[in-house]
């Protein structure tokens, strides 16, 4: 069995995986690490509305992480000669992600107020998940709008780099799902999420 350390990264150098290698501080890891951070955050927001026991369906969120690992894929394969090997996203995923914010809302009083997180772990688990997507979103953005070359084994030219813009919409529609979540867990209403399940 191969060893979990490979000690290729120790110069300050790590790869895409598409092979190209780049700085470890290059807006392309940024963006990944968010991307990891988010991911974990949200498995720990599942882990807690599960483990209050209610008869919810919080698959939904397990998907989202899927959804997630799909678009660190799609960021992390620049060759436009490979991006036809990485799972793509759909205008469907941003319409069930927008279906979820509907059911949210229409569950919730009108909102008169700022929120502020921690009415319970859970709501303020939503409000670290939001956070931390607006992060990734901004991340984003600064690489579809990056210009000059990103050195690397193969250099870069940052004003061709392009993500799906049904990427972003699923991203920026993330971010409002979080803080319809936080509204309805923090109305303290019972969480019935049953009807919640949208993908297979």
């Amino acid at each position: 069995m191969p060893k979990l350390y490979t000690k290729t990264g120790d110069k300050g150098l790590t790869s895409l995986y598409d092979g190209n290698r780049l700085p470890k501080g290059s807006v392309f890891f940024d963006v990944l690490g968010d991307i990891d951070e988010l991911t974990s955050h949200i498995g720990m927001l599942s882990a807690i509305l599960t483990e209050k026991k209610t008869d919810g369906d919080y698959t939904f969120l397990r998907v989202i992480q899927t959804k997630l690992m799909d678009i660190s894929s799609n960021i992390a394969v620049v060759d436009p000669g490979k991006k036809d090997t990485v799972p793509k996203l759909s205008s469907e995923d941003v319409y069930t992600i927008e279906t979820l914010i509907d059911r949210f809302e229409n569950a919730t009083s009108l909102l008169t107020e700022f929120v502020l997180p921690g009415v319970t772990t859970a709501d303020a688990y939503c409000h670290v998940c939001r956070a931390v997507t607006r992060r990734v979103e901004r991340g984003m953005w600064r690489i579809t709008k990056a210009s000059g070359i990103q050195k690397g084994k193969k250099d870069i030219d940052m004003s061709t780099v392009e993500i799906d813009p049904i990427i972003h919409r699923f991203v920026n529609r993330l971010s409002d799902l979080f803080f319809a979540m936080t509204r309805y867990i923090s109305d303290d209403k019972e969480i019935r999420l049953k009807d919640m399940r949208e993908w297979d």
